[in-house]
């Protein structure tokens, strides 16, 4: 399997293809598929799925979301014909999960 490094300035980040289902070639899985990007901060979310088309030199990328420029995260980029599946993934229920760094011990309180 080979592995593709997007490279822009300082924002890279390196799509890894070793774990993709076996049945499937790589022109199938870009032709209908979603990559979960690292976004680095930086980019815009659609500076990301617009780097993710050139690189890959696909038709169309979607994102699933927007991610402010300076937020890093999970970016899912829906690829080709799979962007049609952004309005419905869009209408879920999602569930956001954060990590905050307390400085000093506090005392729980019951």
């Amino acid at each position: 399997m080979r592995n593709i490094l997007l490279n822009k300035g300082d924002f890279i980040m390196e799509i890894n293809l070793k774990n993709i289902k076996k049945d499937k070639s790589i022109d199938e899985l870009l032709e209908f598929g979603i990559i979960n990007i690292d976004k680095p901060s930086g980019p815009t979310s659609f500076k990301t799925a617009e780097m993710v088309k050139k690189k890959l030199g696909l038709r169309k990328t979607s994102h699933f979301g927007t991610l402010d420029p300076l937020v890093t995260g999970v970016l899912p980029v829906a690829l080709n014909r799979a962007c049609k599946l952004t309005g419905w993934f869009m209408k879920k229920d999602k569930t956001y999960v954060g990590v905050m760094k307390i400085h000093k011990d506090i005392e729980k309180k019951e």
